[in-house]
């Protein structure tokens, strides 16, 4: 399957896939995928190619926000497995840092 992401700026498209590619390595071996790219053009083959794609459009739009880690990508593929779809993300800023919600058990404990 052959994707394309919408990237406004370089420094996304290093964030989103780390350094030396080690996320796309990380995306690849969760989703038992192959993943090349080519700049902003990506070419990913198996049988979750699909779930690959929006766990890198998630990624994108998570990318502008902060740098993404292992953990945001474990984090991605669990919400596209949780039972209600994608779960959205929630974000509380603290003086310190930011924490980010994402599983419906973590929001109903905040609310």
């Amino acid at each position: 399957m052959k994707f394309t992401l919408n990237i406004k700026r370089s420094e996304q498209l290093v964030n989103i896939c780390g350094s030396l590619d080690k996320n796309l390595e990380n995306l690849a071996t969760n989703l038992a995928v192959d993943i090349s790219n080519k700049g902003a053009d990506f070419n990913i083959k198996g049988d979750n190619a699909d779930k690959a794609v929006s766990v890198l459009q998630e990624l994108l739009i998570l990318s502008e926000k902060k740098t993404i880690d292992f953990s945001d990508i474990d984090l991605s593929i669990k919400s596209l497995s949780s039972p209600n779809g994608e779960a959205k993300s929630v974000t509380i800023k603290t003086s310190k840092k930011h924490i980010h919600i994402r599983s419906d058990n973590q929001q109903k404990y905040v609310n």
